[in-house]
């Protein structure tokens, strides 16, 4: 029985690309960040993944429990806490011998400056909560924006750890990387560098610490596949505004590209699903001034699943290729 693995698998193109392949009897894994969320699909396994919070692949692979670490910076932070602390003690001794108050006010004021160096730290370093706000309510995946800094869910790599140690899972056939959020229509002249950091980390880095996790399970002749966006072809660029979505998702076709070219064991595809009613797709529709969407997902699926179903090393892969079939110049 072969077997695939769907990030972003909760709801639209993800769940149908889901039930697809269920029903073609596969062993499918439905990756996810809120198993609770997931609607109940027969022979269907619930992944816990999170492809916002992207730990080092390498070392969770190794490691089924490691949690995505703390930046160096917040270790730094709490380096610096516990020796305010310990400053706290040291004032409140001193103070016995001097003048209580005085004290304190001084202390007062260093500690005021150092939360506020550490604010302005923590401004440039993460993202903010407006840009959080905006992407539960724009995201078409289940993603809701945890930091990689807040750790608080598991890492890609110890996802795919967990298909081997707990459900005996040495090989992947096939993998669909279809997760992605689109958080702004700002032109780039008016684009925050929050939504940037928060795309590019979600629709560039996530694919690829995918791909560094299930290589080990991938072996010869399997499928990795991108679910791509036409926002991402140089024949879009006349849209006004979505730079930022468009931009990783050229760049995401890039590294498609060059891991063909760097793994000629597997094949590696770019896919775009057409411009579809999803929740992300009606809102880039609004954006443009549409009702609606050009195509719809029931008639976009079927030439999706042949699209890779079909796949070969020396055919399509490398490339970005339509949902009918047809390559395109990215």
């Amino acid at each position: 029985m072969p077997s695939v693995l769907i990030t972003g698998a909760n709801r639209g193109i993800g769940l149908a690309l889901t039930k697809a392949y269920a029903e073609k009897g596969y062993k499918v894994f439905a990756a996810v960040r809120d198993p609770g969320k997931m609607e109940a699909v027969n022979g269907v396994l619930v992944v816990k993944l999170d492809q916002g919070t992207l730990g080092d692949a390498k070392e969770a692979w190794f490691g089924s429990g490691w949690v995505a670490r703390s930046s160096e910076k917040d270790e730094q932070e709490e380096e610096e806490e516990e020796e305010e602390e310990v400053d706290e003690e040291r004032v409140e001794a001193e103070a016995r011998k001097q003048t209580l108050r005085k004290k304190r006010r001084e202390w007062r004021k260093r500690r005021t400056r150092r939360k506020r160096r550490k604010r302005r730290t923590r401004r440039k370093a993460r993202n903010t909560m407006s840009t959080k706000a905006r992407m539960r309510e724009k995201i078409d995946t289940g993603y809701t924006g945890h930091s990689a800094e807040q750790a608080k869910d598991i890492s890609q790599g110890a996802a795919i750890s967990e298909l081997k140690s707990k459900h005996g899972i040495d090989r992947l056939d096939l993998v669909i990387c279809n997760a992605a959020i689109n958080v702004t229509h700002a032109k780039f002249a008016e684009l925050s560098m929050d939504d940037l950091e928060i795309t590019w980390k979600t629709n560039v880095r996530g694919p690829l610490v995918l791909f560094q996790a299930t290589l080990p399970l991938q072996p010869e002749g399997s499928k990795f596949v991108v679910v791509s966006s036409g926002a991402g072809t140089i024949g879009q660029k006349h849209r006004a505004g979505g730079g930022v979505y468009g931009q990783s998702k050229a760049s995401v076709n890039y590294m498609v590209a060059k891991l063909h070219a760097e793994h000629p064991e597997l094949v590696v595809l770019s896919l775009n699903p057409g411009w579809v009613p999803t929740e992300m797709g009606l809102q880039g529709a609004k954006w443009n001034g549409l009702d609606d969407t050009p195509q719809r997902l029931e008639d976009t699926l079927p030439g999706m699943i042949k699209v890779i179903d079909a796949a070969k090393k020396d055919t399509t892969s490398g490339l970005m290729v339509n949902y009918d079939g047809k390559p395109m110049a990215w």
